[in-house]
């Protein structure tokens, strides 16, 4: 697959405008662990200045008030995860709707992948216990929910290789939990549980 992310980050330069910004679609969010503070602004753009397209992420140390890192995303949608794996902090946070990408808050490294034929878009992130699995909730275009399971041992290798994908048992149906570092389960709308092994 070819990798497609530098020319939509091209694109999203092109069109951006700092001008465009949508003052009441600010957001700070503080990591889990409490080292890292993400800041997300909206933007229009120069196509559309009144349509939230574009946002805007930047992450800082709290304490000093660095930052580490700066990226943009082509939906206004905020689907993104904090990760601790190997002595390393990670944000996962696509900067397109269907792609993949990971900042490596730590080393300050952010790797990026979208493809024309990868359509999935990610709004849910599970990492298993070990942190050697990343279940994601979502979706593909006009379809129905599923859970991919991602290789999560490393991180920074885009595109993830995936190991697994189910059907969720309903359009209701919400990821429960990882019971061990192969077995999570799924509750349905009428709260039946559901058991998956990835291996």
């Amino acid at each position: 697959m070819t990798n497609e992310i530098q020319r939509i980050r091209s694109a999203m330069e092109r069109e951006f405008d700092p001008s465009f910004i949508m003052c009441d679609e600010h957001q700070e969010v503080t990591s889990p662990c409490g080292k890292y503070l993400l800041v997300t602004d909206v933007f229009g753009t120069t196509a559309d200045p009144k349509f939230p397209s574009i946002v805007v992420a930047i992450v800082r140390k709290i304490g000093t008030g660095e930052v580490l890192a700066t990226i943009k995303r082509n939906d206004d949608r905020l689907f993104f995860s904090w990760v601790a794996r190997n002595n390393h902090d990670y944000l996962l946070f696509p900067e397109d709707l269907e792609g993949q990408s990971v900042i490596d808050l730590t080393e300050r490294r952010i790797a990026g992948f979208a493809s024309e034929g990868g359509d999935f878009i990610w709004t849910e992130f599970h990492p298993s216990h070990d942190t050697t699995k990343l279940a994601i909730v979502g979706c593909y275009w006009a379809c129905p929910y599923q859970v991919t399971v991602y290789d999560f041992r490393e991180p920074m290798m885009l595109p993830l290789p995936i190991i697994c994908q189910f059907d969720l048992p309903g359009n209701n149906a919400r990821f429960k939990e990882w019971e061990s570092a192969e077995v999570f389960t799924v509750i349905d709308d009428q709260g039946q549980l559901h058991t998956y092994n990835v291996s």
